[in-house]
């Protein structure tokens, strides 16, 4: 296990130097106002994706789990992905004819959602470290068209929604092939097949659950630019992108998690747990260190206020470590129930701890993140100490009669 964590680590590290290059780049060429639009729109690319693929790449692992004989997963989800890069050519073709942000957003989103079905499917079959060439294979996309952008003088909000999207479009190109790849020993014939129509109708009962689970992620950045403005949303993005830079080896235990439970070997849930929990506290001192002394030099005097915003960030980074691993192994052994009540948890504390908390501004926004973070740590830790006590307790003795 050690040596995929630490390929798998090394990848996401890498992919994350890239975007963190990236956000420098945006930063330099365009100021707070630029970035925060950015952000902005990213996030509300993956809060569209999550509405569109239906987590039919886990649930497609959950019912290929669940089947007595291995089944080919190749044609639900080309299907799939070939429709929605139906959807999102026609989405682009009009936003490039009437510069409609809305059209970009369907576009970014819809080839969004055809990028994380397929890199769900290859961890769950080949392990953690290939979902990481995404993130590498994406910000190279996005960074050469920023740079191609400023070169021509439109470097415009329109059109950072415009690269955006398509830099979805690299990394899913070539990680449809090993796709291909790693599925061709499996039956296509009609019986070896994951149906899906069965991955649809799993996955719908997980769907509200998806989207709060993302919305607790993500709408940090739009509740901050709604409440405080763009400039502001380019502050706080930045805090909490370095921040998030401590979940960087915790993510790939995740990974981990859902590759050990889309198999059939032992359950390793609560050893990961504490494994995640460690890794990122010890990157959240480091992250914290390094990242007081850097944001000026390399964002600029502009992000000065990004600084506090890290700080205040970094514990429920912390806490999401242990949820994210929680959660793995939750979407795909246990019930859509618990995890929509804690997806639904994390928002609604969000919420309302955001709202509370907005005289302190960014910083607010940060640590109302936070707090909701450790809101839903509390519930998984619960739900998993309750499973750990089913799962031990003896059976009952009856007496002979």
């Amino acid at each position: 296990m050690f040596t995929p964590l630490v390929r798998a680590s090394g990848l996401r590290l890498l992919a994350l130097g890239l975007g963190i290059s990236v956000g420098i780049l945006i930063a330099r060429l365009g100021g707070p106002d630029l970035k925060g639009v950015a952000s902005a729109y990213t996030a509300a690319v993956i809060l569209g994706s999550t509405v569109l693929n239906f987590d039919i790449g886990q649930q497609a692992l959950r019912v290929r789990r669940e089947s007595s004989i291995p089944i080919g997963l190749l044609r639900p989800i080309l299907t799939i992905t070939i429709l929605f890069l139906v959807l999102s050519s026609a989405a682009a073709i009009t936003a490039a004819i009437y510069d409609s942000k809305v059209f970009w957003l369907v576009a970014g989103a819809t080839v969004h959602a055809a990028m994380t079905i397929t890199t769900v499917v290859l961890v769950g079959l080949r392990g953690p470290a290939i979902a990481n060439w995404t993130g590498v294979l994406q910000p190279l996309t996005l960074g050469s068209g920023v740079l191609v952008l400023a070169h021509l003088d439109a470097l415009t909000s329109s059109n950072i929604f415009a690269a955006t999207a398509l830099s979805f479009l690299t990394p899913l190109t070539l990680i449809a092939l090993p796709l291909i790849i790693s599925d061709q020993h499996h039956s296509d014939v009609e019986d070896g097949v994951v149906p899906l129509q069965a991955v649809l109708r799993t996955s719908s009962e997980w769907q509200v659950g998806r989207l709060f689970h993302t919305a607790t992620l993500k709408a940090d950045v739009l509740i901050a630019a709604w409440l405080l403005g763009a400039s502001s949303a380019g502050i706080y993005s930045v805090g909490t992108s370095l921040a998030m830079l401590a979940n960087v080896i915790p993510q790939q235990v995740a990974h981990q998690t859902l590759h050990e439970a889309s198999g059939s070997g032992p359950d390793r849930t609560t050893r990961r747990l504490l494994q995640s929990a460690i890794l990122a506290t010890a990157s959240g001192a480091l992250i914290a260190g390094v990242g007081t002394y850097a944001i000026v030099p390399l964002f600029g005097a502009d992000f000065a206020k990004s600084i506090p915003v890290m700080y205040a960030a970094i514990p429920g980074v912390v806490a999401y470590s242990i949820v994210q691993v929680a959660i793995t192994h939750l979407r795909i052994t246990g019930s859509a129930k618990d995890y929509t009540k804690l997806a639904i948890l994390g928002v609604a504390v969000l919420m309302t701890t955001a709202l509370l908390m907005r005289p302190l501004e960014e910083v607010g926004i940060a640590a109302a993140w936070s707090v909701s973070c450790l809101a839903m740590t509390t519930f998984a830790l619960k739900y998993f100490i309750g499973k750990d006590r089913t799962n031990h307790d003896p059976e009952p003795v009856h007496p002979v009669s």
